[in-house]
């Protein structure tokens, strides 16, 4: 739930529907619920007096956030170490890439539009698509939706709101409004259909790829 008000907050905040600070407020109503929760847990969650379905909703929410954590090995020295040096290796071969396409796409003479949305969001998702991938692998098959999500929401919040805060985003191009509402709206299937089915199974995920195919198409022959 949280995700999908991140998605159409930062949609409505990009379209100019809504002011940085309205948008701001709307983050806070979400996350915090959803950070507080998370932070409860499931064995938690018993002590607060909830409506019986809301509580029913996130006992099923928060078991398997539990179940995950549960399965994970204690933590030492070497893998705190390890994530860190992942870390800046990923950092700086982000920093890398962006600065190289976006020298390729000047020289191209690619649109800005155009370099953003299908040529640095899929190089920089290359982490986040090897870790859905080991996490696959391991049956976790509940890491693999929170990742990929949370990993969005993540963005959205670092990339667009410190931006919007400090500087006037301007009018967006048609263009831009069109990745803005296409890329929403695979998010709200894709959310629905988690939701709904407790999964993303492989015919959604083909869905999901033909819908990114037919947005890639139409911004490469964007006119």
């Amino acid at each position: 739930g949280s995700n999908l008000i991140v998605t159409l907050a930062v949609c409505a905040l990009i379209a100019g529907w809504l002011s940085p600070m309205t948008a701001l407020a709307v983050l806070a109503v979400s996350l915090i619920p959803y950070v507080f929760f998370s932070t409860v847990g499931a064995a938690g969650l018993e002590r607060i007096r909830l409506p019986v379905l809301v509580k029913q909703y996130l006992g099923r929410a928060l078991s398997g956030l539990t179940e995950a954590a549960e399965r994970r090995p204690a933590a030492g020295a070497a893998t705190f170490a390890a994530v860190l040096l992942s870390l800046a290796l990923i950092v700086g071969a982000s920093v890398t890439t962006v600065d190289s396409a976006v020298e390729l796409a000047a020289g191209w003479g690619l649109p800005a539009a155009l370099l953003g949305t299908l040529v640095l969001a899929v190089l920089t998702s290359v982490p986040n698509v090897l870790e859905a991938a080991y996490f696959n692998r391991r049956g976790r098959s509940i890491a693999v939706v929170s990742t990929a999500f949370n990993s969005n929401t993540l963005r959205l919040l670092a990339g667009i709101f410190p931006a919007a805060l400090l500087f006037d985003l301007g009018r967006p191009s048609p263009m831009i409004m069109f990745g803005v509402f296409w890329l929403a709206g695979m998010s709200v299937y894709a959310l629905t259909t988690v939701s709904l089915r407790e999964g993303l199974r492989r015919a959604e995920g083909v869905v999901l790829i033909g819908l990114y195919l037919v947005f890639a198409a139409v911004m490469i022959f964007w006119r």
